[in-house]
């Protein structure tokens, strides 16, 4: 466990802006007409600092990736099975009276939103633990904890002789905790569930290249930081690393993977998708709304995959006429793999095109979101052991107030489905997408850390799909390969809204996935299928997020341009969603509710000091 003293000073740290005063919040459109007393706001804010506490206190020894995140080292590895889940309820329990209790008309508005995610986050975790039982994320190459503890162990802090002595102990914990993966699937075959044959192949392949990763020493502590007077001492803790790693680790991955290729993978689903499995169908239902972010069926889910591919397939049919090219999509898409771009493509190169074309939109940004970071993103490729971390690309938070985010990217960038839409790709993960996000989200204020430190898929991915649209509108696809390629991506993520509901919700096979997903990207059928096991199939409820979320920050402008009428503001607007972080898209409708309400007023007081000046 973490010291209490530990826990106050972080949540004193997420806190103090708004002891400080730094936020003057409005009443929320449904709160009373009577401003609370100043009495009421402490009580309510010493209340939500308590939860902070009990949950920071609860948690972080079950996350290590948080207890990094907050400048901690970590004493031990978290446990298996579901423990964890436990815990959430357990915590979900202690926090849910002492969350009621807190005055939400007494707070600011981003102290409401801190709150509100509170609930929905303690929530979402607690009801996991009903489903415990149907949880094979451990298998999942995407959300298995074991990226999560591989990651806490290359971010763990080596600077001092006391932290390279508990990085070592943790390596030593980390082979045991390997192991343990095989004792905790067997505890769930034990009672009938057994992840599919193309989940295991897709964990199987990623634990193989983690695997040889470390035996090529990826989780080494690099050369200057044990470089010390005591050479002696330096010597011996690289060779402590290497023996703990290839005679430990290595060796316990290496047996992990013995038993999944042969003895598991025997009794393996021979097909995919949670429905099999019993109340897997209401597991789905949980999993798609924690990840979405909203209170979607997957039958309605699935219908606005469905109305999503008919409009863009309408849109990409006429781009293909207007661009004079060929009317079949099959034979587009093989010629547009021979172009040469997309068959000589490298990370250098797509790094390359992707800076271009922000060059492109710097002009025009300033017009759709109000207040603009001053650094602009680093783009760079990833490094092994961040290719195997974040296979799609990551977005790394500025280390100050005052610099820039970074944005990896990775192999996927120069696979050719990502080179024909290179335009979309460099939107999305740099500016207006996930890159602006984290700097306006990271850089704000600090009292909404818990918000940031809990990204909600549905508001992360969303706004990032989101952003590639709004760069649409600011003029940047003007090539029409760029325009054709962005539409083909945000085709391909509704398609995997699609098939995500149909493998795990309606019992399709994945030869019915691969045919639907095939239409919209010009990946090989082979990248493809490791996409669809890896996305959907040993990641059920996922998929989707980004186009769910995308529709929903449309819908809410739409909202919002009806209520303001012409004194919307788009940058305004685009600024005020950035300020508040990756929040639950229900919470960052309620704040919306709040928003609306304070522009009508900032206006009618506007105009009131106007008329007041001529007379």
């Amino acid at each position: 466990m973490f010291p209490a003293r530990h826990i106050s000073a972080i949540v004193t740290a997420l806190l103090m802006p708004v002891a400080l005063g730094m936020f003057t919040g409005c009443a929320l459109s449904l709160r009373a007409p009577d401003p609370p007393s100043q009495a009421d706001s402490v009580i309510a804010r010493n209340r939500l600092a308590r939860a902070l506490t009990a949950y920071w206190q609860g948690t972080l020894p079950y996350r290590p990736d948080l207890a990094i995140s907050l400048g901690f080292g970590i004493n031990a590895l978290p446990p298996h099975g579901e423990a964890s889940a436990r815990n959430a309820t357990r915590l979900s329990m202690q926090l849910g009276p002492l969350l009621e209790t807190v005055d939400a008309e007494a707070l600011t508005p981003r102290e409401y939103v801190v709150l509100q995610s509170m609930q929905w986050e303690t929530e979402t975790a607690a009801a996991a633990y009903a489903f415990s039982d149907l949880d094979l994320s451990l298998l999942s190459p995407r959300s298995s904890a074991l990226r999560m503890v591989i990651d806490a162990l290359r971010r763990h802090p080596r600077q001092t002789a006391a932290d390279v002595e508990r990085y070592l102990s943790l390596l030593d914990d980390a082979a045991f905790w390997i192991s343990g993966i095989r004792e905790s699937i067997e505890d769930k075959q034990a009672h009938g569930v057994v992840a599919s044959v193309d989940a295991v192949l897709a964990f199987t392949k990623s634990l193989r290249e983690v695997r040889d990763l470390t035996r090529a020493g990826a989780l080494l502590t690099p050369e200057e930081r044990v470089t010390t007077s005591d050479s002696i001492w330096s010597d011996s803790v690289r060779a402590r690393e290497r023996e703990t790693q290839n005679d430990h680790m290595v060796v316990a991955m290496d047996s992990l993977l013995s038993w999944l290729e042969t003895s598991y993978t025997a009794t393996a689903m021979p097909r995919p998708g949670v429905w099999q499995y019993p109340g897997g169908k209401e597991y789905y239902r949980h999993l798609l709304r924690r990840n979405s972010g909203l209170d979607v069926t997957p039958e309605d889910a699935h219908e606005v995959g469905l109305s999503e591919l008919t409009r863009l397939d309408s849109l990409l049919a006429i781009m293909r006429r207007s661009a004079g090219w060929n009317p079949s999509v099959i034979a587009l898409h093989d010629s547009l793999r021979r172009i040469p771009r997309l068959a000589t493509g490298s990370v250098d190169s797509a790094m390359a095109w992707a800076r271009a074309r922000q060059v492109q939109l710097a002009d025009t940004l300033e017009s759709a979101v109000r207040g603009l970071p001053s650094t602009r993103p680093i783009l760079r490729a990833a490094t092994p052991l961040e290719q195997w971390l974040y296979p799609d690309g990551s977005v790394f938070p500025p280390p100050l107030s005052d610099s820039a985010v970074t944005v990896v990217a990775t192999q996927a960038w120069a696979e050719a489905d990502a080179l024909i839409e290179i335009a979309g790709v460099s939107h999305r993960w740099l500016w207006p997408g996930a890159g602006l996000a984290t700097a306006v989200g990271f850089t704000t204020d600090e009292a909404l850390g818990f918000v940031l430190l809990h990204p909600s898929p549905g508001t992360q991915d969303g706004w990032s799909e989101y952003a590639a649209s709004l760069a649409g509108e600011l003029g940047t696809y003007q090539a029409p390969i760029d325009a054709y390629g962005r539409l083909l991506h945000e085709a391909l993520n509704a398609a995997f809204l699609v098939v995500d509901t149909g493998i795990h919700y309606f019992g399709w096979t994945r030869q019915q996935g691969l045919a639907l997903l095939r239409r919209y990207s010009l990946a090989s059928d082979a990248h493809l299928s490791a996409l669809l096991a890896d996305r959907v199939i040993a990641t059920p409820g996922a998929a989707g997020a980004a186009t769910l979320g995308a529709r929903e920050f449309a819908a809410m402008r739409a909202w919002m341009q009806r209520e303001l009428g012409s004194d919307f503001s788009p940058p305004a607007w685009h600024a005020e969603l950035l300020s508040l972080g990756p929040a639950p898209l229900p919470v960052l409708g309620m704040h919306l509710e709040w928003w609306a309400w304070s522009e009508r007023n900032r206006i009618a007081e506007a105009a009131a000091q106007d008329t007041a000046s001529v007379r």
